[in-house]
C-alpha cells in the first residue's frame, strides 16, 4: 500500500473529483443489476444481501432487525427459538422485522417464510447465526490497514483460531450521489481464519480481538463479536462521509461540488437497519491536508447524523496519528484538536457518549508503507478497549489520558503551573512538548490561531505535586504568555516518548499519554463542560 501525502489528497479532490464520479456513477449502475441490487423488480423472496450464514447480530436493546423483498401484499413468518414473528409485505416488495432483544448468544438458525394465502411461496434461512457485539470499523487508510502488515502480524493470524467467534464483514469502498437499499458485499461474513483476516483492518480486528477477551476474563466463556469494516485505502475527506442535509452551516475552503455525503450513500446507509454496539472512527489524515479549520464542525455534523440514524449513539475515534512531514504545517494537530470540538477530551457536552484514543505518540518514521502509516495498532486498540469497557460497559476504569484542570501564570511572569487532573509520569526529553505565545502591549493575542510566534520552552514536574508540571515562560521585556500549547506537532515525540502520561493503565507502566491540547495561561476546567 502506498501511502498519501498532501499532493496525494490536493490531487484527488482538486484534480480526479470529475473521474471519480464518474466511475461511481458506473459503479451504480452496474449495481442495479448485480448481486448488491436494488429493489427486486421481479418481487424473488430474500433477505437483504448483508444477513447472511455465520452472521453476528446485535443482542442488546432495542433488538436487531431483519428485513428484505418479496411479493407485495403476502405475508412472512420468522421462526426462532420456537417462535414465531409475523409481519407483511408492502406495495413496494419490502418487508422489515424487529427481533427482541436479550437474545441467548448461539449459535441458532432462523427461517424466514414468505405466504400466501397460507401455503408458502417461499423460505430462505440464515445458519450458525450468533447475537452479541457489533462494532462498524469506519475511516481511511490508517483504519484500512491490513492486519497482515501490522507489527506482530503473524502471531496475530496464527492466533485466529482462538477466537472462532469473531465474525468478519467488508462493505466495498464505493461512492454514489445517491444512498443505495444494499452496499456492495466485498467480503461476506466470515469466521476468522489467518486466510480471511490478512486483508481485514488490523485496528478492527485487534480491538474487536480485546474486547472479546476481556469478556472471556470476566464472564469465563467466548464472546460472539461482529467486525463489519466499512472504510477505504484512498484518501477520503470527511464530507463524503457525512448524511445529506447534515453538513448545514459549515462551511470551508476546499468545498467541492460532487463530493458531500457520497460514501454515507454507498456504504452507510444502506446498513443503517443493522444495530451496533458502537462506531470505530480513524479519519483525517485527508482533511489535514485540505481544510483543518472547518472539521471539527464537520466531524460533529457527522456524528449527530449518524445518530439520527442510528439507534445506537456510542462512538469511538482514534485522534490521528503522526507521519514524517505535513505540508500544511500545524494541520495534522489541529484536526487532533478539532475531533474533540477544542475541548481536548471526550466526552463533552459537544460530544456526548464519545470515547477516543490517541496515536501522536506511536510514530513509525520507517514504516516501508508509509510513516503516515504506522505499524503499531495494538497499542491503538489497547487504548480503544479501555473507552469501550469504560463508556459502553459502564466498568468505570481510566479511560482518559491525563489532562489540564488547572493553568496558572506565576506572578513574575517567569513560570507557569499547569495541574493536571490526575497523578502523572513525567519523560524528560532533550526538546519540551510545551510551547508558549508571547503577547506584548502592541500584538496582544486574544485567539491561539492568530498566535504569530510559538516559543520553545523547558518543563519538569513540580517538586511538591504529583500531578503538576512547571512551564517556564520565554517572554522577554514587557511581553507575557498568553496561550500554552502542549505536543503541537504532526510527530510531537518518539514511540511513547511523550512528556505527559498516566502512571499506570492496564499492567502498561507507560500509562495513556495526555492529549494535546492548546489553552490561555490563566484557566481552569470549570471553564469546560466535559462529561
Amino acid at each position: 500500500m502506498n501511502g498519501f501525502n498532501a499532493c496525494d489528497y490536493q490531487f484527488f479532490i482538486l484534480c480526479t473529483t470529475t473521474l471519480l464520479y464518474v466511475v461511481s456513477v458506473g459503479t451504480v449502475l452496474l449495481r442495479t443489476n448485480g448481486d448488491a441490487g436494488t429493489f427486486a423488480a421481479d418481487h424473488t423472496f430474500r433477505l437483504a444481501n448483508y444477513f447472511q450464514d455465520r452472521m453476528v447480530l446485535e443482542a442488546d436493546i432495542p433488538g436487531s432487525v431483519l428485513w428484505g423483498y418479496g411479493k407485495p401484499g403476502a405475508e412472512v413468518e420468522i421462526e426462532l427459538l420456537g417462535d414465531i414473528l409475523l409481519t407483511g409485505i408492502n406495495d413496494e416488495g419490502l418487508w422489515k422485522q424487529s427481533l427482541w432483544a436479550g437474545i441467548p448468544t448461539g449459535p441458532w438458525d432462523i427461517d424466514v417464510y414468505q405466504s400466501e394465502r397460507g401455503n408458502y411461496t417461499g423460505h430462505v434461512v440464515l445458519r450458525d447465526v450468533y447475537f452479541g457485539d457489533v462494532f462498524l470499523c469506519v475511516g481511511e487508510a490508517n483504519m484500512a490497514f491490513p492486519v497482515a502488515k501490522m507489527f506482530n502480524a503473524s502471531e496475530e493470524l496464527a492466533a485466529s483460531s482462538e477466537f472462532p467467534l469473531i465474525r468478519l464483514m467488508r462493505i466495498s469502498p464505493d461512492s454514489s450521489f445517491s444512498a443505495l437499499p444494499e452496499p456492495r458485499i466485498l467480503q461476506n461474513w466470515t469466521i476468522a481464519t489467518p486466510d480471511s483476516l490478512k486483508d481485514f483492518s488490523a485496528l478492527c480486528w485487534a480491538t474487536g480481538r480485546r474486547v472479546s477477551e476481556d469478556i472471556r476474563s470476566r464472564f469465563g466463556q467466548k464472546a460472539p463479536i461482529g467486525l463489519i469494516g466499512a472504510y477505504r485505502d484512498a484518501a477520503s475527506p470527511i464530507r463524503g462521509w457525512i448524511p445529506p442535509n447534515s453538513i448545514g452551516h459549515c462551511t470551508g475552503t476546499m468545498q467541492q461540488p460532487g463530493t458531500d455525503s457520497v460514501l454515507w450513500n454507498a456504504m452507510i446507509a444502506p446498513i443503517k437497519t443493522l444495530r451496533f454496539t458502537s462506531v470505530i472512527w480513524y479519519q483525517g489524515e485527508s482533511d489535514a491536508a485540505l481544510d483543518a479549520d472547518t472539521y471539527g464542525c464537520l466531524f460533529k455534523a457527522m456524528v449527530e447524523g449518524w445518530r439520527g440514524n442510528f439507534f445506537r449513539e456510542f462512538f469511538g475515534i482514534v485522534q490521528l496519528g503522526t507521519r514524517n512531514s505535513e505540508d500544511v504545517p500545524g494541520a495534522t494537530a489541529q484536526i487532533r484538536w478539532e475531533q474533540t470540538a477544542e475541548y481536548g477530551q471526550v466526552p463533552n457536552e459537544a460530544l456526548i457518549l464519545v470515547f477516543m484514543a490517541s496515536a501522536m505518540d506511536l510514530a513509525d518514521p520507517e514504516s516501508p508503507f508509509g510513516s503516515e502509516l504506522p505499524r503499531y495498532k495494538e497499542e491503538i486498540a489497547q487504548r480503544l478497549l479501555a473507552g469501550i469497557v469504560s463508556v459502553l460497559y459502564y466498568r468505570h476504569i481510566p479511560f482518559q489520558g491525563p489532562f489540564p484542570k488547572r493553568i496558572q501564570l506565576g506572578p513574575d511572569n517567569a513560570s507557569l503551573c499547569i495541574e493536571y487532573d490526575q497523578q502523572i509520569n513525567f519523560t524528560p526529553n532533550a526538546a519540551s512538548n510545551f510551547e508558549i505565545c508571547c503577547d506584548t502591549p502592541i500584538f496582544r493575542t486574544d485567539n491561539w490561531k492568530d498566535c504569530r510566534i510559538w516559543h520553545n520552552t523547558t518543563s519538569r514536574p513540580s517538586l511538591s505535586a504529583g500531578n503538576t508540571i512547571v512551564v517556564s515562560t520565554p517572554c522577554a521585556g514587557n511581553a507575557s504568555a498568553s496561550f500554552v500549547q502542549y505536543a503541537w506537532a504532526v510527530t510531537p515525540c518518539g514511540y511513547k516518548n511523550c512528556q505527559v502520561y498516566a502512571t499506570d493503565y492496564l499492567g502498561d507502566p507507560k500509562g495513556l499519554p495526555g492529549p494535546p491540547f492548546v489553552l490561555p495561561t490563566n484557566w481552569t476546567r470549570d471553564d469546560y463542560n466535559l462529561v
